[in-house]
């Protein structure tokens, strides 16, 4: 795991070509503490607890090797992302939706309160990554 804290790009961190130009074409240029802690173990497989305030790019943290892992696997493997509000949940999808949108991943938001028929015809389209509230 490369836990070094002078990354100051995201190349070194074992994120996919094709994933940094999508990063910097959304101006994601410097990873912060959490990312640059987080990715290279995330995208070897391993499990990581990441602990970070508001604001600090957790979403990228763990998305960037979500979507990298999904983009490489073998067709039929998903992933899911369960956030305790619908506030945060909005936020998530909406990320990696902006993050894998140009690799051809495509995300389910599940919560609560939405319309079902939308929530279905989401379902519908196999999405790779699912994100919901309990």
């Amino acid at each position: 795991m490369n836990n070094s804290p002078n990354h100051q790009s995201f190349y070194g961190l074992g994120i996919a070509p094709k994933l940094i130009q999508v990063l910097e074409n959304l101006k994601f240029t410097t990873p912060t503490p959490i990312q640059q802690k987080a990715i290279p173990s995330a995208v070897e497989g391993k499990d990581i607890i990441g602990v970070a305030q508001t604001g600090t790019g957790k979403t990228l943290a763990f998305g960037i090797p979500m979507i990298q892992r999904l983009g490489q696997s073998d067709i039929g493997k998903r992933g899911l992302i369960i956030l305790p509000t619908r506030e945060l949940a909005f936020q998530v999808e909406e990320t990696l939706h902006k993050l894998g949108k140009d690799l051809g991943l495509r995300t389910a938001l599940l919560i609560g309160g939405a319309s079902i028929h939308m929530q279905k015809t989401s379902i519908a389209r196999k999405p790779h990554i699912i994100i919901g509230t309990p």
